[in-house]
């Protein structure tokens, strides 16, 4: 039965909802041992802190304590992200998952600027005449911990999240990269402390005032890709021009007495679709495309299908999995 123009076919991929499932508890298991390593790391620090006299020190483990409410968040919206679709999620609950790249980029912001301000204020009071009392070879020892930890969690959570394309872990990998740069920051300072004498101490706020700013990069970008998911913005256009060339250059299914011919001679025709009207966006770890598009008149509902499941092949191939395609075909092209 040929297309006729006053009824639209709509066609549109499902997801196995195991595939989320699985996605899900992947990514709250990488959650989880970042949050279990910032437990330790938080009593740690503090220890080593308050016994080895460091000031900067006990300001990492409150750096490390804010890092355990940033994991519990973003645990808690994983659990929702992994539920996938229901009746009142329809389009799944990737959003979850943005919102708590948001909460971690806000949390990156905090402590850039956090600590670029008592990096200043540590500075005016050495330089205001301020005794600062030399830290012990303990602090060293735990800063070195703290940045052999921080670093496993780091390649961990940013292998996870490129595996499965998880813009939070991304996020979050970032964020264990630069909690490894305050442990540096402090060992140097501290080694110089003890092997130069006190007036190297000056380097520990100085340091955190250049940490604040590597901080404060990735913070920003983070923000930036997690307002455009929450915000709906389209992917970027060459990815868009991409999805157009592909769907538009789709060849015509064969079907009934077609199929012989097609066969026969070896040559395909080509489907004559027109991309009428696209509409693209993220929702976490998915991509949405809308598509409508100008038809042969003489297309079929089988070829209708079939085109609609050649193009979710291409795009999976092109874009991953994760991709949902509507299609809307209308009738308007002559074969």
């Amino acid at each position: 039965m040929p297309l006729i123009d006053e009824n639209d076919m709509h066609t549109h991929s499902h997801h196995p909802i195991e595939r989320s499932q699985i996605r899900g508890r992947a990514l709250t298991k990488v959650t989880f041992i970042g949050l279990l390593a910032n437990i330790l790391l938080t009593a740690g620090q503090a220890t080593a802190g308050i016994l080895g006299h460091s000031i900067a020190m006990v300001s990492a483990s409150i750096h490390s304590l804010s890092d355990l409410a940033s994991n519990a968040i973003v645990l808690l919206l994983l659990s929702f992200s992994a539920k996938g679709k229901s009746p009142r999620f329809a389009y799944g609950r990737g959003k979850f998952e943005s919102f708590a790249s948001l909460l971690i980029g806000l949390a990156l912001f905090w402590v850039a600027i956090d600590l670029m301000k008592d990096g200043i204020e540590a500075i005016q009071a050495i330089l205001g005449g301020e005794e600062v009392e030399r830290p012990s070879v303990l602090v060293l020892w735990m800063a070195g911990i703290s940045i052999v930890v921080k670093l496993m969690v780091y390649v961990y959570t940013a292998t996870m999240g490129h595996k499965y394309d998880s813009p939070t872990l991304i996020a979050k990998s970032w964020h264990d990269l630069t909690d490894a740069l305050t442990p540096i920051g402090v060992m140097v300072a501290t080694g110089l402390a003890i092997a130069l004498g006190d007036k190297w101490v000056l380097l520990d706020p100085i340091v955190a005032c250049i940490i604040s700013l590597v901080v404060l990069v990735p913070a920003v970008k983070v923000l930036i890709i997690a307002c455009k998911d929450l915000l709906d913005v389209s992917i970027c256009p060459e990815e868009e021009a991409q999805i157009v060339q592909t769907l538009e250059s789709l060849p015509m299914p064969a079907d009934g007495a077609s199929r012989a011919g097609s066969a026969e001679d070896g040559n395909v025709p080509a489907s004559g679709l027109k991309v009428l009207l696209l509409k693209t966006r993220r929702s976490g770890p998915m991509i949405f495309v809308e598509a409508t598009l100008a038809a042969r008149t003489d297309l079929t509902l089988p070829q209708a299908d079939a085109l609609r499941a050649a193009a979710e092949t291409a795009l999976q191939q092109q874009f991953g999995p994760d991709i949902t395609l509507t299609l809307t075909f209308c009738a308007g092209r002559q074969p």
